[in-house]
């Protein structure tokens, strides 16, 4: 009799088990799915549900919770997907939610995270359409400029890469540097300059101390090139000027003669 009893004591316990006695963790990781992806979770009872919640904890631990709570069973799929790589999937759900989501369904999107981190998400999600080609040339300096700036000055800084403006002094780590310290203020004041930039010489001065300069205390050295545009853009206003000025003066000279000639023809 005590042996029978045992023994339906010990399977009593173990479909208990199977029922879902499972640890804090998965009870409320359970708890939030339910509450909040229910309609997500048709035909899956809770039971099932718990199961695989504690095979993927087991497998990754707190980050499995933690993507989980934040995308609900999508997060399943997307481990079956990413492979090898789920360790870092399920980074990248726990820290960013749906947005993860939209970078891992991006081509290419979870391998700019594995190696450029949160700054190269956040770039994606700022700038979806000229991150990519600024994290390709440039990395992790790219992405720290990228999510200080607004869309203008983004394109902006992607059109001087685009036309070699960027790299021209040899400093392009430096420059972006200083971008992603000041935003959208240094971007602002590199388009402006960005031919007196494109000069070695004048972008190391510049970039050994750029706060002076951004703040409008010191002004960009001079170069040659640079004063003999300004002179000639000078002197072409000038031209202008003179031009026009002939032009009326011409014109009101005219017309004084008109009404002279008009009154002797009265007279």
């Amino acid at each position: 009799m005590r042996w029978i009893l045992l023994l339906l004591w010990c399977g009593g316990l173990e479909r208990t088990c199977e029922a879902g006695v499972w640890g804090p963790a998965v009870r409320e990781t359970l708890e939030v799915l339910e509450r909040t992806f229910g309609r997500e979770l048709a035909g899956e009872s809770t039971e099932q549900l718990g199961r695989r919640i504690e095979s993927l904890a087991r497998r990754h631990g707190e980050e499995a919770h933690a993507a989980l709570r934040r995308v609900g069973p999508r997060t399943f799929q997307a481990v079956e997907q990413a492979g090898a790589n789920a360790p870092d999937a399920l980074r990248l759900l726990g820290r960013f939610g749906e947005d993860g989501l939209w970078i891992l369904r991006r081509p290419g999107g979870l391998g700019w995270f594995q190696q450029y981190g949160d700054d190269a998400v956040r770039a994606l999600l700022r700038h979806p359409d000229v991150a990519e080609p600024l994290l390709a040339r440039y990395g992790q300096p790219a992405a720290r400029a990228l999510v200080r700036l607004s869309e203008r000055n983004a394109r902006r800084l992607k059109m001087l890469a685009d036309d070699g403006l960027l790299a021209a002094g040899g400093r392009a780590d430096d420059l972006l540097a200083v971008v992603g310290r000041h935003g959208d203020r240094a971007m602002a004041f590199v388009w402006r300059h960005k031919g007196s930039l494109a000069v070695a010489s004048v972008l190391a001065v510049f970039l050994n101390h750029p706060e002076p300069f951004l703040d409008g205390v010191l002004r960009l050295p001079v170069t040659a090139a640079a004063a003999w545009i300004r002179w000639t853009a000078l002197a072409a206003a000038v031209v202008l000027v003179t031009v026009a000025a002939r032009r009326v003066w011409r014109r009101s000279n005219a017309g004084a003669q008109s009404v002279v000639a008009g009154g002797d023809r009265g007279g």
